[in-house]
């Protein structure tokens, strides 16, 4: 192909990709070396139109696996006046139990991981927290820093244990209040289930 005074190759496919139609379900998506992106449309055949019934209007793109399903932000857990466990401040070099599965709207089965919002307050030494996945072994990064007396907030996004729980850390030598608000979370496969259209897409 010339264009301008110089010549533009390209490979030539020998596979013709469908036309791209807007809502069509696609199982593969083919992008050409010039950009332009086509659908192989389910059940596509080069010879063979696909059978009636066959195309369908996908759902939205929040609904895919691994997405944010964004919730009202709830507030799950507040050790100053015992919101989702006993109130008292945490201890040094102790971790406390947040049920985030099957509260606050969240499923209690297919979660992944939450996103929330994580506030440290009253601390009486400077230090960090760690929020992590209950059931395993606490990771050495900090999820917020702070010093003695400060107000700290940060937006955390951590996988949830097998029970549905995450863990909160106080690395400090002092005493910490903390406050776990969830904002959403991300969807799960389900171990030995087939995907379905809804989670193709």
């Amino acid at each position: 192909m010339q264009r301008n005074g110089y010549t533009l190759g390209y490979a030539r496919s020998i596979r013709q990709p469908a036309g791209l139609v807007s809502g069509l379900l696609a199982f593969g998506i083919l992008l050409s070396a010039q950009g332009v992106y086509s659908a192989l449309p389910a059940y596509a055949d080069p010879i063979f139109p696909p059978p009636a019934g066959t195309v369908q209007t996908p759902p939205e793109a929040a609904n895919g696996l691994g997405s944010l399903q964004s919730i009202v932000p709830t507030r799950v857990r507040d050790t100053r006046d015992g919101i989702g466990g006993a109130s008292g401040a945490l201890g040094p070099g102790q971790g406390s139990v947040v049920a985030v599965a099957g509260v606050a709207g969240i499923p209690s089965t297919g979660v992944a991981g939450v996103a929330a919002n994580v506030t440290v307050t009253e601390p009486t030494r400077p230090g960090y927290l760690t929020v992590y996945p209950s059931g395993v072994s606490r990771p050495l990064a900090s999820n917020l820093n702070f010093d003695a007396g400060q107000t700290v907030p940060n937006l955390v996004v951590v996988k949830v244990g097998a029970d549905g729980n995450i863990v909160v850390f106080n690395g400090s030598n002092g005493t910490v209040e903390f406050i776990v608000d969830v904002t959403g979370w991300y969807k799960a496969w389900i171990a030995n289930t087939a995907p379905t259209v809804d989670d193709l897409l």
